[in-house]
């Protein structure tokens, strides 16, 4: 099965978080669309529009091969729901 590396980068202090883990570019879209609008005041909650989300590799578990990958999926956002306003 073929999944793919993710990762939320904080364009403010310019660097990447740690990696997660998804199934395909929607599944990680709708993870990271979650955590933007989770009501536990977390940093890319607070501050959406300093973050953006990169696909930077994939996994191929059958084969072991894990393949970098550079790939902006834009600012996070594109993720806040409607009724709530970005900061």
């Amino acid at each position: 099965m073929k999944e793919i590396y993710l990762s939320i980068k904080d364009e403010k202090a310019e660097y990447f978080n740690p990696p997660f883990k998804a199934r395909n570019i929607a599944d990680g879209m709708r993870t990271t669309a979650n955590l933007v609008n989770a009501n536990d005041n977390n940093m890319v909650a607070q501050s959406p529009s300093d973050f953006s989300l990169h696909q930077i590799a994939s996994w191929n578990d059958d084969t072991g091969e894990l393949v970098p990958t550079s790939k902006d999926l834009g600012s996070l956002l594109q993720f806040v729901k409607q009724d709530q306003t970005p900061s």
